[in-house]
């Protein structure tokens, strides 16, 4: 795999795992609000051939049960996802130590693992803008 693919690869990996994160919170809200919500109540028909009528109350076990297996998973993917993550940073890095000028190493740094801006690298190194986007053109 060529460093462009790699760089493309992890950038959709950081946003996986941010969806995945996304979807932890909102499941992990739905079981607090489940929780705080407490009992449920529920009519039913039966005695007397059908027409006598019963008032049932309680925690839906199941729907918590459900719930908690499905956090669990996503967990689990999320794990999953993180540890390619990290596997991806690692490659990135040994990469970044291949590039011969120092200069260009501190670039790549601050672009992909950092998350800066070209802007923002360029005013930190005192450089123009224009020189950051050609120093990753040339590589990548």
């Amino acid at each position: 795999m060529n460093i462009k693919e790699l760089l493309s690869q992890h950038n959709d990996l950081e946003k996986e795992v941010e969806d995945i994160r996304t979807d932890i919170k909102s499941t992990e809200e739905s079981i607090e609000k489940l929780l705080k919500d407490g009992t449920v109540i529920d009519k039913v028909s039966g005695g007397y051939g059908g027409i006598q009528g019963f008032k049932i109350e309680g925690m839906p076990e199941r729907e918590y049960n459900r719930r908690r297996t499905i956090l669990r998973k996503k967990h689990d993917r999320l794990a999953h996802k993180e540890n390619d993550l990290l596997e991806n940073v690692e490659k990135i890095e040994e990469f970044i130590d291949s590039i011969p000028v120092s200069r260009d190493r501190i670039i790549f740094k601050a672009v992909f693992i950092q998350k800066k801006t070209q802007h923002e690298i360029a005013k930190e190194l005192y450089i123009d803008r224009s020189l950051v986007s050609k120093t990753i053109s040339k590589y990548v």
